[in-house]
């Protein structure tokens, strides 16, 4: 695996670019989580946006909006967290791409049960469904 840290301060290690790389397990869970947390908030926007301000049917914009976070979520979490410099991206994007999509899939039908018998709205279902799965 090629190393792309070339300096070190007061034990805190940085790439090439300049910005701080986790280092360790400790430091790979917690960029696993904040870029979680960034896919997430990426979605939630989207979602809102195209829904409300463009007006886009809440269960296809959903969709459309999940897709994004899949891709930010696999391309951060390949080059910052587990520094993968591999070339079978198409083997581990497909594999990655196969399990989201199931999880699509059942976050398409629990949002839309909860919004059409539950009267919640997209939003908050979204939230929910996040808050409860960690997805």
């Amino acid at each position: 695996m090629r190393s792309c840290i070339l300096k070190s301060y007061s034990g805190k290690q940085f790439h090439e670019k300049g910005f701080f790389i986790p280092v360790g397990w400790h430091g790979r869970v917690s960029m696993f989580f904040l870029i979680g947390a960034l896919s997430t908030l990426i979605d939630v926007i989207l979602l809102w946006f195209f829904t409300e301000r463009v007006g886009i049917w809440y269960l296809a914009f959903t969709a459309c909006s999940y897709c994004c976070r899949i891709v930010v979520s696999y391309s951060l979490n390949k080059a910052l967290t587990f520094h993968d410099t591999g070339e079978n991206i198409f083997v581990q994007f497909s594999s990655f791409v196969s399990i989201s999509l199931i999880c699509l899939f059942l976050t398409l039908i629990v949002i839309w049960c909860a919004v059409t018998y539950f009267q919640f709205t997209y939003l908050s279902a979204k939230s929910l469904l996040r808050a409860e799965f960690f997805s």
